[in-house]
């Protein structure tokens, strides 16, 4: 539980401070277009990185469904939430 809470600070942080992370996310990127940089951000710091909900969760679920049904993974038989 305390992973969770230091991580959901760290992407509140982040939300809160867009530039913050930008100056390392730019030193490692293989593409250097401010653009795709800060789409590629708003991929991993967002709301839903802060809190699925139940519309997160249920996509979430969704998803793990259609890899099971196509036969990429094993069906998932018990829940892969934390918290």
């Amino acid at each position: 539980q305390k992973v969770n809470r230091v991580m959901k600070r760290s992407v509140e942080f982040a939300l809160a401070n867009p530039a913050s992370g930008y100056g390392f996310v730019k030193k490692y990127a293989q593409e250097m277009d401010d653009d795709v940089i800060q789409k590629h951000i708003g991929l991993y710091v967002n709301n839903f990185t802060v809190d699925l909900g139940e519309t997160g969760k249920t996509a979430v679920k969704t998803l793990f469904n259609r890899a099971a049904n196509e036969g990429i993974i094993k069906e998932v038989e018990h829940d892969i939430f934390v918290g």
